[in-house]
This record gives structure tokens, C-alpha cells and sequence, in this order.
């Protein structure tokens, strides 16, 4: 299982599969073919095998039958069919109603209000977005937070090899190349196909798939991953606690979280924008950071792009795991 693991979580998702053909039938071996399938985009073998680790589960605390119901869910999601999502979503609440990815995906999946960016629409706009999106944001808009994100994870790095480098909401590649020299393996996750097809054409990264951020997450072996960078996608994630939930659990004891972005009064916690992104407040970060045993190492206010002419303020944050700070 081992194998299978470490080449999945690695990107090397050819040999994952065919490691996991050689393990023995059980409901771990299934649930992780699903995983591997679902990033190869075959939904359909993936969902079969989520189905048949349900029927195998027989480890007694049901995390396997609720992680695979969680990968079904996330597979009818990422086809636009919320309703069948939402379905899968409700009977894993009656598993476990207090999972970090079973809140989230009920809040995106879900009508929880105009203060919460859904799945459909955030798919919908960078889908349409992805064909001139580099051009867009780079050279019109001057957005800086891949090149931010990118100096962060270098800054860790030092001269040294990081083994796992996890790119959150990867788009069309922007923060990969200059982090590939100092990354083992290299993986991206987007929630709009179209940019994951841009983002395989990147060589910088290993492999690219299609899927929510937070349940992408919680595909990952614990203490995987060297650094998580999370560029832009933040400010379309309203469960921030969720997100830095699983991170902590992701993140190797010495690796680091990057995530730019865009700073609410000190007065709120979280409020949407008038380009409907998030912005979070810095008090609202920390705490949330600190119930997830992350903790702030470094807080730098910028000029993240500019919208209509003006500059958009931001953050530049990095976490580490508590304890091991730097």
C-alpha cells in the first residue's frame, strides 16, 4: 500500500494505479484506485471503485465508507450534477456531521447564501476565463501572486529539495515554474477543467486534476506534504477553517502553507468583494490558523493587482505547523 500511496501522492499516478492493482481486495485499495482514477479524469471506473470500497468497508469506524462517499460526491460535482453531489454529501453527514470536508462540500454544494461563491459558479467564470487568462491577469491587471507565493516557498526551500509541493487552485500553471528547481514532485489541483487542461501543459508540473480544494486535501497521505501554495484561490473558499484543517494535517512537521490574499477591515472577519472575492481579515486568519495548529511566520502587506485603474491591498501569508516555527 505504501507504494501506491507515496506514487499517488507524488503525481506518479501511472505506477499508483498500477500498484494498486496488485493490492490485496480491500475497502483502503479501492478507495484509493478511486483516488487515482478521479485525477486520470476516468469519473466513471472512479466512481465504481469508490462503490465497491463502500461494499468492502468492514474496518469499523466507517472513515473509509465516508471518505468514498465524499469521493462520489466530488466526482458528480466536478460533472455539474449538484443535486446527485448533494445526495452523496447528506448521507455522509449522517456519518460523521461534524467532517471538516462534509461541512464544506454542504456550503458549496449547497444554496448557503450570496456571501458563499458555489462550485458552478467559480468553475464557470475561470472555464470561460482560461483561454486568455495569463494575458489578463499578468499583463492588464499586474497581478503579482504567483511570482509573492512562489519567492515564499523558495524562501523555505533554501538550497535544500522539497519532496511534495502541492499548488491549491493552480489555474493555468503560473506558480510552478519558479518553484520547480526546489520541488521533488510538483502536483496541481484546480476546480475548473480548463485551466487544469492549460496547467498540463506547463512541464514544470508532474501532474494537474480537477477537483475542490479542501477535498483534494483530504486525498493526501498526512504529513505529505513539504508546502502548499495557495495563489488566488482563497478569496473563493468562504470555509477557510476547513481548508487550513486539512492543510495541518497535509503538511509535513517542517513544511509551509503560502496563501495571498485580499485583507478585510479589521472590524469583520470575512466579506465579499465587489469582484465577489473574499477578503479575510488578519485577526480572523490567525485564529482560524491557530485552532487548525498552524501558526502565522510571516505576514507581509502588498499590492496584490490593480482592478479599474486602482491598486488591490493584500496579504501574503505563510503558516507553519505549531511548535516547528522557523
Amino acid at each position: 500500500m505504501s507504494d501506491a500511496r507515496n506514487w499517488a501522492d507524488t503525481g506518479r499516478l501511472g505506477e499508483a494505479l498500477a500498484a494498486c492493482d496488485a493490492l490485496p481486495d480491500s475497502a483502503r485499495r479501492w478507495w484509493l484506485m478511486g483516488t487515482v482514477l478521479a485525477r486520470l479524469d476516468d469519473e466513471e471506473r472512479a466512481r465504481a471503485c469508490f462503490e465497491r470500497a463502500i461494499d468492502a468497508d468492514d474496518d469499523g469506524d466507517g472513515r473509509l465508507t465516508l471518505a468514498s462517499l465524499l469521493g462520489l460526491a466530488a466526482s458528480h460535482a466536478r460533472a455539474g450534477q449538484r443535486m446527485t453531489a448533494m445526495e452523496y454529501v447528506r448521507i455522509a453527514e449522517k456519518l460523521d456531521g461534524e467532517d471538516a470536508v462534509v461541512r464544506h462540500l454542504k456550503k458549496t454544494l449547497g444554496n448557503q447564501g450570496a456571501e458563499t461563491p458555489l462550485h458552478g459558479e467559480v468553475a464557470s467564470l475561470f472555464d470561460d476565463y482560461a483561454e486568455f487568462y495569463d494575458v489578463h491577469i499578468v499583463d492588464t491587471l499586474n497581478y503579482r501572486g504567483p511570482e509573492l507565493v512562489a519567492a515564499s516557498v523558495r524562501e523555505h526551500a533554501a538550497d535544500g529539495m522539497l519532496p511534495l509541493v502541492i499548488d491549491l487552485g493552480c489555474g493555468t500553471g503560473l506558480c510552478g515554474p519558479p518553484v520547480r528547481d526546489r520541488a521533488e514532485a510538483l502536483v496541481g489541483v484546480d476546480l475548473s477543467q480548463e485551466m487544469v487542461r492549460k496547467c498540463r501543459d506547463v512541464e514544470a508540473y508532474d501532474a494537474a486534476w480537477q477537483d475542490d480544494a479542501v477535498h483534494a486535501l483530504r486525498t493526501f497521505a498526512t504529513d505529505s506534504a513539504s508546502a502548499i501554495m495557495a495563489g488566488d484561490v482563497v478569496g473563493y473558499i468562504r470555509d477557510l477553517e476547513a481548508l487550513l484543517r486539512e492543510a495541518s494535517r497535509v503538511l509535513r512537521a517542517d513544511g509551509v502553507w503560502v496563501m495571498c490574499v485580499e485583507e478585510a477591515d479589521a472590524t469583520a472577519d470575512v466579506v465579499m468583494g465587489p469582484a465577489r472575492r473574499l477578503k479575510f481579515s488578519e485577526n480572523y486568519i490567525r485564529r482560524v490558523a491557530a485552532e487548525a495548529a498552524l501558526a502565522v511566520t510571516a505576514l507581509v502587506r502588498t499590492t496584490l493587482r490593480e482592478e479599474s485603474g486602482q491598486p488591490v491591498e493584500g496579504l501574503v501569508v505563510t503558516l507553519s505547523i505549531a511548535g516547528h516555527l522557523e
